[in-house]
């Protein structure tokens, strides 16, 4: 016969079992994504997916953030300002701030970032935003302020540090050590991170420096590509938050009285890139005839069912404040077929790579009802299927001819990625005239006259580069009721200190 201590054990036990023990896994806010690439990259300077910067965002955080209409907000940054020509930024550190370590956040870290972000060594695909100053040119003034010098006046500095590689790490902390563990300034640590893990659990920091924040004591990511299976997830409660909800989806979703649709004012385009160096699409007239063979509507309504705009080839959606025009370019089969004959192509065949899965919702459909259009002009379009988790390790900036996606960005933040010194630029379109067009841009601080060289710019990509951008999609995320989640501008940023369920 049992003893009464061991009996109060057993009760003890059962009681425990019963209840939620605060910082368990049970309740944990489950966060799910469209995106679960591997191997995960926890590395804010390395990051290329939508899994990595759920990662990140929990961990790591900028100098200055930006809301939804891409206005400044101070983070770690409390205020900042610039000389009269423009060559001079000074940042001023907010003061309190430390590392989960415990060590204090401070000027010589801020110089370590982003001068690690500029090493070769680093790899980062930051570098070429951050291209436009030396590394000796990046200093600390004293401990809680940084000083940036440049050759040449630049409007949109703020912008241009605010992206997502350039979240603050320690100073001296190496990239072994970044790559298998994490020291942020951020609402949460990562408790079980592994490179291939299929969730990842993130634990509240306590010692956060933004009062009565993060809400949630614990935060469970993970990624599904299906969307059918997406919705089924927070349907049935298995996920609390949705980031994107697939169009497809949307109708059952709605009726669903559990849970809550989020109009966001972000937005992803889907597109092609053509790798200008590569034959066929060295020739213009080739690249032209690929973009004439779209109904960019069509697209939209099969792709995207609605919920999106169409595009004219360049990464700024028509009609935005930032676009040179609102009118959008008609299908013109007989011209496209005009431009393939004249330039020896009248039977083009091409391969076409994407995801075996949605890489993002609605990217797979616009392949399918692009190859189709394409075929109406003598195109053979040969779909090829890459394993989705892999896809932008082995495929992306390596075949000639892809299908993929960007966020919404301003034309500060887009346009770098198409410049000589990018990283990013899948379609290879190196152009002195066009970087000399940006470079200008960023010099002129008259804010009419710099929009009217981002104009210009995307003309030039429109008429003549390698991209084929046919639909902008509009996004909705979903929540369970009771759960609250903000969605920013940019649907690789997160402000998980918000994210909690009642």
């Amino acid at each position: 016969m049992k003893s009464w201590s061991d009996r109060l054990k057993v009760v003890l036990g059962l009681v425990m079992a019963l209840c939620v023990i605060p910082g368990s896994a049970n309740e944990c806010v489950k966060v799910i994504g469209f995106d679960w690439s591997i191997p995960h990259k926890i590395d804010p300077a390395n990051a290329d997916s939508q899994a990595d910067s759920l990662h990140i965002w929990g961990v790591y955080e900028p100098l200055i953030w930006i809301d939804e209409d891409y206005n400044f907000v101070p983070w770690l940054a409390e205020s900042w300002e610039a000389n009269s020509e423009g060559t001079v930024w000074t940042f001023h550190l907010r003061k309190g701030v430390k590392f989960h370590d415990g060590s204090d956040f401070d000027a010589d870290d801020v110089v370590y970032t982003f001068r690690r972000i500029k090493d070769p060594a680093t790899g980062s695909p930051g570098a070429g935003g951050l291209a436009i100053f030396e590394n000796e040119d990046i200093t600390a003034v004293d401990t809680h302020t940084v000083q940036i010098k440049l050759d040449k006046p630049n409007a949109e500095l703020p912008l241009l540090i605010h992206e997502e590689y350039s979240l603050m790490v320690p100073s001296g902390t190496t990239t072994a050590e970044l790559d298998s563990g994490s020291n942020g300034t951020g609402p949460f640590t990562i408790e079980n991170y592994s490179a291939d893990s299929p969730r990842t659990i993130l634990r509240r920091n306590p010692n956060y420096w933004r009062d009565g924040l993060p809400r949630a004591n614990c935060i469970e990511l993970r990624g599904i590509d299906d969307p059918i299976t997406r919705s089924a997830a927070i349907s049935s409660g298995e996920g609390d938050i949705l980031i994107v909800a697939d169009s497809t989806t949307l109708p059952t979703l709605e009726k669903n009285p559990d849970i809550e649709l989020i109009k966001t004012k972000a937005g992803y385009y889907l597109m092609m890139w053509m790798m200008v160096d590569t034959p066929p699409f060295d020739d213009v007239r080739v690249r032209k005839a690929l973009k004439l063979v779209q109904d960019r509507q069509t697209i939209v309504d099969l792709a995207l069912l609605g919920f999106g705009y169409p595009m004219n080839d360049n990464p700024i959606r028509p009609g935005s404040s930032f676009s040179y025009t609102s009118e959008i370019i008609p299908q013109d089969i007989a011209k496209a077929k005009s431009l393939l004959a004249e330039a020896g192509h009248s039977d083009l065949t091409v391969d076409l790579y994407t995801g075996a899965t949605e890489l993002i919702p609605g990217l797979n459909a616009m392949v399918q009802a692009y190859k189709e259009m394409a075929s109406q002009a003598g195109i053979t379009i040969n779909i090829v299927t890459a394993p989705s988790a892999s896809y932008y390790e082995e495929i992306s900036h390596k075949k000639p001819f892809g299908a993929s996606y960007w966020f919404y960005r301003p034309p500060s933040l887009i346009f770098p990625f198409y410049m000589k010194t990018s990283t990013w630029n899948e379609s290879r379109w190196m152009r002195d005239d066009f970087d000399d067009l940006i470079n200008r841009a960023f010099a002129t601080v008259d804010p009419e006259a710099r929009l009217e060289l981002y104009r210009e710019a995307q003309k030039v990509i429109t008429e003549e580069g390698g991209l084929i951008t046919p639909a902008f999609s509009s996004v909705v995320s979903a929540a369970r009721k009771g759960c609250h989640y903000q969605p920013q501008v940019d649907l690789n940023r997160f402000d998980m200190a918000t994210i909690y369920c009642e």
